[in-house]
């Protein structure tokens, strides 16, 4: 006689059952005994939203082995259930785990996939230029800013600030973004206005002696089709007035340059003599000079004193200049930034003093200038236009 029975409680591991049979007068047979193992299915994840994602909603592709399986799913720890097509969740970070099974036979070990979201914008914050600010043309004004995000990917100037022109309500913007493509921008609101007339200059006027104001090696000068040129070999000239905080900067354009000319720059923090005015035609007692030597391609950041017979070298900036370019030189502290057309090309220390009578002006108020120095070229091709210069 055949007979058939239909087991449903085995589980995943080594199982065994055993059969004898049996006639009705309770003769038996020997005992059969069978010791078998059953595998759990497995489970698999292929696919589910990038590891890092600004999207709320979340979808999977997930597989079981052998396929005939069922699949569970449980979300960030909650008790397992039909898995969804989709899940919506909340800003942070997120697993879904999934586990096959067949009757009472589940994955020892459910496959899981962990992702994050962020839904925020990165928070930008500016500090300067300060709002509604006002600058005086030319001023050179270093941005500060700041982005704050844990997935920040980037933080840009998009909108410098150009102090270049005149001009209300200007715009400097901030650009920034995160891993998870969120992104966002800050404006500031700042102006540029003009200088006080004692202190930039366009020379437009008639050619002649330089005149407006101008002090010091004044004879040295000449305001030539409205612009100045050297009239000798070298010539330091100063804007009048109270000498400015120690704060300041100085800009102008190059006009004309000549290759072979040892020095044209822009004076900074100058001194006067024994804290007297200084004389017309005459050297500032100490001042910082920043120099284009076009001959090699350098500018020269020096300190000068004692009437120009002693100089310290404070730092050499390796660039060039063409004629229409413009200048500008700022002093902070103890640091010298130059800038050709408004991009900063480099910049210097100054140095504490070291040598006989040498004066200390690293944070000295002074007055601002023109240096021009020709010796050994052609003086009459130095030539230079709006000057500019002021107080930070």
């Amino acid at each position: 006689q055949r007979y058939e029975q239909v087991f449903s409680t085995f589980q995943p591991g080594l199982n065994g059952f055993s059969a004898k049979a049996f006639d009705a007068a309770g003769n038996t047979t020997t005992a059969y005994a069978s010791v078998f193992a059953i595998s759990p299915p497995n489970t698999a994840i292929l696919s589910g939203p990038p590891a890092l994602t600004n999207a709320t909603s979340a979808s999977f592709t997930i597989v079981a082995s052998p396929s005939s399986a069922s699949i569970e799913c449980s979300l960030d720890g909650a008790a397992y259930a039909a898995c969804l097509a989709s899940y919506t969740v909340g800003e942070g970070a997120h697993t879904l785990s999934a586990r096959a099974f067949i009757d009472a036979a589940i994955d020892p070990s459910p496959a899981s996939y962990s992702w994050t979201v962020d839904t925020q914008a990165p928070v930008i914050t500016i500090t300067a230029p300060a709002a509604g600010a006002s600058y005086p043309v030319g001023q050179v004004v270093t941005p500060s800013y700041s982005c704050v995000d844990p997935n920040l990917l980037s933080c840009v100037v998009t909108t410098p600030i150009d102090t270049t022109t005149v001009g209300n309500a200007k715009t400097f913007q901030v650009d920034a973004s995160v891993n998870a493509g969120n992104t966002s921008n800050a404006t500031r609101l700042y102006n540029v206005v003009a200088l006080p007339g004692a202190l930039s200059d366009d020379f437009n006027r008639a050619n002649g002696p330089i005149a407006n104001g101008w002090l010091g090696r004044t004879t040295s000068w000449v305001v030539d089709s409205l612009r100045i040129g050297l009239t000798k070999k070298f010539g330091q000239i100063w804007r009048p007035g109270a000498p400015l905080a120690s704060s300041q900067f100085a800009s102008v354009v190059l006009a004309g340059i000549d290759p072979g000319a040892s020095e044209q720059g822009l004076v900074l923090r100058g001194q006067d003599t024994a804290g007297s005015s200084v004389t017309t035609d005459n050297y500032l007692a100490a001042w910082i000079a920043v120099n284009y030597l076009p001959a090699s391609g350098k500018v020269l950041f020096i300190t000068s004193w004692a009437n120009g017979t002693k100089t310290r070298l404070n730092a050499t900036i390796s660039t060039s200049f063409s004629a229409g370019d413009e200048m500008s030189a700022a002093v902070v502290g103890s640091t010298v930034t130059v800038r050709k057309n408004g991009t900063v090309v480099g910049s210097g220390t100054l140095t504490l003093p070291t040598g006989p009578g040498e004066p200390d002006l690293r944070n000295a108020p002074g007055r601002i200038g023109l240096w021009g120095n020709a010796t050994g070229g052609n003086f009459a091709a130095v030539r230079f236009d709006d000057f500019k210069g002021g107080a930070l």
